[in-house]
């Protein structure tokens, strides 16, 4: 897996009643995991990664499988086995994250 310039992916999921989009971008040696639920409630988790062919080794020693789709979509298989399909987003999670925040800061 070659890395040129900053990747961010996406996937929307739906656990216990709440839907949340989970975005992956993914730079070189770099990749911050953000979540992003419907109230706006946000979280980011950078991480510092080593590229490998298919997979994607973090600092703690997990690792992500990845098999490239096609252009825009990307699987990538978890430790314990689930595999989820990721799609290329131009959205930056970073700004959605202002934006929701800006938006709940004018309920007055």
């Amino acid at each position: 897996m070659s890395t040129v310039g900053a990747q961010t992916l996406k996937h929307d999921f739906q656990r216990e009643g709440e839907e949340y989009t989970v975005y992956l971008r993914i730079e070189d040696q770099w990749i911050e995991t953000w979540r992003v639920g419907e109230e706006g409630n946000c979280m980011m988790y950078p991480s510092s990664v080593q590229y490998e062919d298919d997979k994607i080794r973090f600092r703690e020693g997990t690792e992500w499988m990845v098999e490239r789709v096609d252009e825009e979509t990307m699987d990538i298989t978890f430790p314990k086995g689930r595999t989820v399909t990721y799609e290329e987003t131009q959205r930056d999670p970073a700004a959605v994250c202002d934006d929701t925040n800006d938006a709940k800061g004018d309920e007055t």
